[in-house]
């Protein structure tokens, strides 16, 4: 109404765009006559929220009230917000229509500053974080988005936490981002806390984390916290009183959680707060109540394809002519989210040579920025031999049985019992259902590049060997190392080497060499070996100078042998400590033969 409009609104227009608030007034901006309807019918719907300032005289203006209609309709049809201000009036006197809408309130005058910046404060909490940035193609969440959406309504009536659990990648953030921006409006306040396991790992990073989530609960400014110490307490006051809704994105550790438990008591009722992560470790170590968890699986063929077309050709399908190249570019990135739009966007405007030249490429060397992401769940092992077992099974056992794998490495000293939970935990790992080891194409590759950049040249530096073009040029030119754990030969053309070539290969465990021929001594043979697979193995016997002592399982299918040794040896010989000789496996992949004896 004109009488405020050259004081409280004129201020508070003033406080707005300070703040950083795109704002629109009635004032000078619209001209008063036959075009003001039009003009607010524009400006209405183009804004997000409408701040209402009830004054003496609002009611006598027509104006005011036909806008004041427009502005309830706009919120009776979408999620536009209403923020009434009562300026020198009582609010019942405008709900019940009394008076002119009543005397002025003794000493409001002294307050106004303040009043006008609780009002930009009220709005920063409820519009300036409402939006988080998020990808302009949003396919195949939909389903999840809903879900943890009816949750957030229908779920505890106390205070709630929800884990949403996967592999690297595979959309967590952008679903949490999304139900943040489409939920944050039913909630008193909020806040949405990025890459918590990065930014949390110093003390000061923690500080700036309690600084954000104060500010953000409080509705914006600056909040100013002294030390990690007086946090809580600076959080507990903030949460006082008000249902929130909390985002900590990327959470890893236990003491996280521990942290966010902790903060229940703090938050009134009805209050959510939603965790992402890679490791699920936490979520077992808490009673399932506690914690409700979602996990994020890989999208759907047609989801990936049509994800992977809107980055690539800025359409839903592709060209006819390069069909056939994007399904076997939405194929290598198995579903993957993360992988889809940055493969779609290096190919876009790209010849169909670019296209073939790059799938090749991708075979044997991953897109660097993919790399770099999926890395992260790898580099959050906490110790060598998690890691170790890892790039294992990345190189020689994906598709393996498991128990195979946990005989083999048990013997190398991995734990692997153990290390399986923990990868199973980081999403980078899986059993399926017959017991065989799966990991995902992308994960996979992301370890063995992971081997190959320590010397992309040099693959006699390597630690382990899984290329048949790689392991066919160290052996034939004799140049192998004690940097090798493990090698992969798979030769349908029998190809013929010297035993010499692995002389330098002390370091030895895991040997494939199916369908080759040895020839020469086997002493000086590596003496480490746990597994030893040779099928098509053309000896007719092992030598008695070849050394088993610390082999668990040895796969001779398909081989020449007629008796395991020439002569007789003792099976005690193999073994000591710890270390055996695993029977189980010896049956099942030596004994085949009718004449081959088990002395």
């Amino acid at each position: 109404g004109i009488d405020t409009r050259r004081t409280f609104t004129d201020h508070l227009y003033t406080a707005l765009v300070g703040a950083g608030f795109c704002t629109f007034r009635d004032n000078e901006e619209i001209d008063r006559g036959e075009e003001i309807e039009l003009e607010i019918k524009k400006s209405i719907p183009r804004s997000r929220s409408s701040v209402v300032v009830f004054s003496e005289n609002y009611a006598s203006s027509r104006w005011c009230l036909d806008e004041l209609v427009m502005i309830m309709e706009r919120r009776r049809t979408s999620k536009h917000m209403v923020l009434p201000v009562f300026y020198h009036v009582d609010p019942s006197d405008v709900r019940h229509q009394q008076r002119s809408f009543g005397e002025a309130l003794a000493g409001h005058e002294e307050y106004e500053a303040k009043f006008i910046q609780d009002v930009v404060q009220v709005l920063q909490g409820k519009v300036s974080r409402t939006l988080l940035n998020i990808p302009g193609y949003l396919i195949g969440i939909d389903n999840k988005v809903n879900s943890i959406s009816s949750w957030l309504h229908n779920g505890p009536s106390d205070v709630g936490i929800m884990a949403i659990w996967g592999m690297g990648g595979i959309g967590k953030t952008t679903i949490a981002k999304r139900v943040f921006n489409l939920n944050l409006g039913s909630f008193d306040a909020g806040s949405f806390l990025s890459d918590i396991a990065k930014t949390s790992q110093k003390s000061r990073d923690v500080l700036r984390l309690q600084q954000q989530l104060v500010s953000e609960i409080l509705g914006g400014g600056k909040r100013k916290i002294r030390s990690v110490d007086k946090g809580p307490g600076e959080i507990r006051k903030a949460m006082s009183g008000k249902r929130v809704l909390v985002v900590l994105d990327d959470v890893e550790e236990n003491d996280q959680v521990d942290a966010i438990l902790g903060m229940q008591n703090w938050f009134c009722p009805g209050s959510k707060i939603i965790i992402t992560t890679r490791n699920q470790q936490f979520i077992k170590a808490h009673r399932p109540d506690k914690i409700h968890m979602v996990e994020v699986d890989t999208l759907f063929e047609t989801e990936s394809l049509e994800l992977f077309c809107w980055h690539a050709f800025g359409e839903e399908d592709p060209p006819e002519n390069y069909t056939d190249l994007a399904n076997r570019v939405v194929a290598r990135c198995g579903g993957l989210p993360l992988a889809l739009p940055m493969l779609g966007l290096s190919l876009s405007r790209r010849s169909v040579d670019v296209w073939e030249s790059t799938l090749e490429m991708l075979k044997t060397i991953p897109d660097s920025d993919i790399q770099k992401k999926l890395e992260i769940s790898y580099n959050s092992l906490k110790n060598d031999l998690d890691k170790n077992l890892f790039l294992d099974i990345a190189c020689f056992f994906v598709g393996k049985d498991k128990n195979l794998m946990v005989t083999i490495l048990n013997e190398c000293g991995f734990y692997p019992v153990r290390g399986i939970e923990n990868l199973k935990d980081r999403g980078l790992l899986s059993v399926d259902i017959s017991n065989k080891l799966r990991m995902h194409r992308l994960i996979q590759q992301m370890g063995r590049e992971i081997i190959r950049q320590k010397a992309p040249e040099e693959p006699w530096k390597h630690s382990r060997l899984w290329r048949q073009e790689d392991s066919l040029n160290v052996l034939e030119g004799n140049t192998g190392t004690r940097a090798i754990q493990g090698l992969k030969l798979d030769n349908g053309d029998e190809v013929q080497l010297e035993t010499s070539a692995f002389t330098r290969m002390s370091e030895l465990r895991l040997l494939f060499i199916n369908y080759v021929k040895l020839t020469g001594g086997y002493k000086m043979f590596p003496k480490k070996l746990r597994w030893l697979c040779w099928r098509g193995c053309p000896l007719e016997f092992i030598p008695t100078d070849f050394h088993l002592e610390r082999l668990v399982v040895i796969d001779m299918r398909n081989s020449n042998l007629t008796r395991f040794w020439n002569g007789t040896k003792n099976l005690s010989a193999f073994g000591s400590g710890r270390r055996r000789w695993s029977h189980e496996y010896l049956s099942a992949y030596v004994v085949e033969k009718p004449n081959l004896g088990t002395s």
